[in-house]
């Protein structure tokens, strides 16, 4: 019994100081001899778990990635924007892209235009970055795409209008820019569809807050026009700025004309 003891002590100071020889244990060594003023060994633990994480995340193996995916970092979705936080500030998340689908290859084989399909593929990575918990901005888009920010953001817009949806790029799910075209489709849901805000929010991928700030500064400026304000007096009254009054200006008229025909409509004679 005793001999069985003193060899498994033996082979385990044979080959337990193996196991050390690790990233991590050259992290916390790293930090013990260059910076010991960080921390005790918890300490010095835990950041060098974090820091492997950090790696194993932005620098995926290789057999996790299918033929056509690529490797992407991203906004974080829980990121707060504010006004002239740089990008060193703002977290990023990295995300895998499916930039060529078996789909892909089935519509062209289908004689799909190269125009529709890069419209189809565009939708797909700001769908597949906002299902990892990430946002793809505008720009991303343009340089994965290979296309100028403007035909990117054209085509973006309009492929919102064609399929009456709201593609969760970072613009809007940060609400960032002077963009009308999600709030106006927001609203429209809201006005004329008479849709409860949690089901806007499924439909959009934007948060029951954001639809209620929406609707709320809709409904502001509604108040003020109804006052007779001008639209200088509105903005300053609302703290909005001119051009976006004016957008949810032209917005009330609109949807005025559609629950002026929706009554029309709806009349028995």
């Amino acid at each position: 019994m005793n001999n069985y003891y003193s060899s498994q002590n033996y082979t385990e100071r044979v080959y337990q100081p193996i196991e050390h020889k690790t990233f991590k244990s050259a992290l916390q060594q790293f930090f013990k001899d260059e910076v010991p003023q960080i921390g005790g060994e918890m300490i010095i633990g835990l950041i060098a778990d974090k820091i492997q994480n950090l790696i194993d995340s932005f620098y995926p193996k290789t057999e996790r990635l299918s033929m056509g995916q690529m490797v992407w970092f991203a906004i974080d979705e829980k990121e707060k924007p504010s006004y002239g936080k740089s990008m060193s500030k703002t977290r990023i998340k990295p995300v895998i892209l499916t930039i060529v689908h078996p789909d892909d290859i089935a519509a062209l084989k289908n004689k799909c235009s190269i125009l529709t399909l890069k419209d189809q593929i565009m939708a797909r990575l700001y769908k597949e970055t906002k299902e990892q918990g990430a946002v793809l901005a505008e720009s991303d888009m343009s340089l994965i795409m290979h296309m100028t920010w403007g035909i990117i953001s054209k085509r973006t817009t309009a492929y919102e209008k064609k399929y009456n949806v709201i593609l969760p790029r970072r613009e809007t799910i940060h609400d960032l820019g002077r963009s009308l075209t999600h709030k106006r489709l927001i609203c429209k849901k809201r006005k004329l569809e008479n849709k409860s805000i949690s089901q806007i929010a499924r439909e959009t991928d934007h948060t029951p807050q954001a639809i209620t700030r929406y609707t709320t500064d809709l409904n502001r400026v509604q108040f003020c026009l109804n006052k007779k304000l001008s639209v200088k007096d509105v903005s300053f009254v609302t703290s909005l700025s001119p051009a976006l009054t004016i957008e949810y200006v032209n917005l009330i008229d609109e949807i005025k004309q559609k629950q002026k025909e929706q009554f029309e409509e709806d009349l028995p004679f």
